[in-house]
């Protein structure tokens, strides 16, 4: 494909798609966004031939999710997701940390997703279950959140001594730009070709949700080592910063196109 796609219009604030049929159901909980813009180029690069460079204003955008992901649907205290327990991350509880390091893509037909460069997990066989199964960079590392006030940190280190950390203010609830609705509404994750597959075969999961409900961040410390070991270049500024309480999610099935 080529080094970018520049689409025209609004982006979807809803999911288009229902649900697909086996879809299972989880929670992302207290999700951290921070994106920076890019050549096309050099991201362009890091991509296989079945996905191409989603751009806004000309530029590519890559950057991170840190999030805890529980089974089943959260439960809140109101339908608007603006308020979450406030509970230790330390007490014992079944839910599986990630840190995602992400770029926005396109696939053939246009449509909008997300390509994973890396997934660090803090469960040893969830790790393992991405690598086996969806064939995706998959790291068991020591990945973690904690939160006081309106203060949310998140952290990441890999047996290597790779690390990302990320330290959010929280802010009000926010109606998003155009910007941060193109890096944050997106429907679907794009898996890379297993090793008995064509080189531009693609897989998808759908990622349908309600709407985010999102807050104004911003960036109070943050350490990238995790994106450049992806193969990008150090990020540059404080990036765009959000955070959501989070959403139910109804995950399908890996799909072929």
């Amino acid at each position: 494909m080529t080094a970018g796609i520049e689409r025209e219009g609004l982006f979807a604030a809803a999911c288009p798609e229902a649900p697909a049929r086996g879809s299972i159901t989880v929670g992302w909980r207290s999700v951290g966004f921070v994106h920076w813009a890019y050549d096309p180029d050099v991201v362009a690069r890091l991509l296989p031939p079945s996905v191409g460079v989603d751009l806004y204003g000309g530029r590519a955008w890559a950057g991170y999710q840190f999030l805890t992901v529980a089974p089943g649907r959260l439960r809140h205290r109101d339908s608007r997701l603006d308020r979450l327990p406030r509970l230790p991350h330390v007490r014992l509880r079944p839910e599986v940390a990630e840190v995602r390091a992400v770029v926005a893509v396109v696939d053939r037909v246009g449509r909008p997703g997300l390509w994973l460069l890396s997934v660090d997990t803090n469960r040893r066989l969830v790790a393992a279950g991405f690598r086996r199964w969806l064939n995706l960079s998959a790291y068991e590392a020591e990945s973690r959140f904690s939160s006081a006030g309106d203060r949310i940190e998140y952290w990441t280190h890999r047996p290597d001594g790779t690390t990302a950390r990320l330290k959010l203010a929280r802010g009000p609830e926010t109606a998003p730009t155009d910007v941060e609705r193109f890096l944050t509404a997106r429907w679907r994750i794009f898996l890379p070709p297993r090793w008995w597959d064509a080189p531009d075969e693609i897989r998808t999961i759908t990622t349908v949700h309600e709407p985010w409900v999102l807050h104004r961040a911003s960036v109070e410390f943050f350490d990238d080592e995790v994106l450049i070991a992806a193969g990008l270049p150090p990020s540059v500024g404080p990036g765009q910063a959000l955070w959501s309480p989070g959403t139910s999610v109804e995950l399908s099935r890996p799909q072929g196109e």
